[in-house]
């Protein structure tokens, strides 16, 4: 079943290291949603950040997709994609509901929305894997408590 997490970057705190090794908290979460059953992940930045981006963490996470058989697309969020006209005034993106609209063009099947300075634990993602491939098949052998 092809699966998709999206992954909104907040870079206020995405870039702090958690651990002697050097890996950030999103390190963390890629590597729990493909050990999950996720094999398609989408950074959804803003357009002025990705050089920086690709160099810091992109370039690095996408080898080890790569290495998983993990796919990695970018969606770019900016400020003006929204349905109307921009409040005079704002200047910057709108968050997580506007992120999931940049991304509508390489978003095709079920995902999940996470934050990138957010830990989620293994379970969680296991646990909306399940969940996700049941609602696809019909099953209703998926027990809610």
């Amino acid at each position: 079943m092809q699966l998709k997490g999206i992954l909104y970057i907040k870079l206020r705190s995405v870039y702090i290291k958690v651990d002697n090794a050097g890996h950030i908290i999103m390190d963390y979460s890629i590597h729990d949603a493909i050990e999950a059953g996720f094999n398609h992940v989408v950074f959804i930045i803003r357009k002025d950040i990705e050089k920086e981006f690709k160099e810091v963490i992109g370039d690095r996470i996408a080898s080890i997709c790569s290495s998983h058989n993990v796919t990695v697309d970018y969606a770019f969020q900016g400020i003006n994609d929204i349905p109307g006209n921009l409040p005079e005034g704002r200047t910057k993106p709108w968050g997580t509901g506007q992120a999931v609209l940049a991304a509508k063009n390489v978003i095709d099947t079920p995902f999940i929305v996470i934050n990138a300075d957010d830990y989620y634990g293994k379970e969680g993602f296991k646990a909306v894997h399940e969940y996700l491939v049941c609602e696809m098949s019909g099953s209703d052998s998926m027990k809610y408590n």
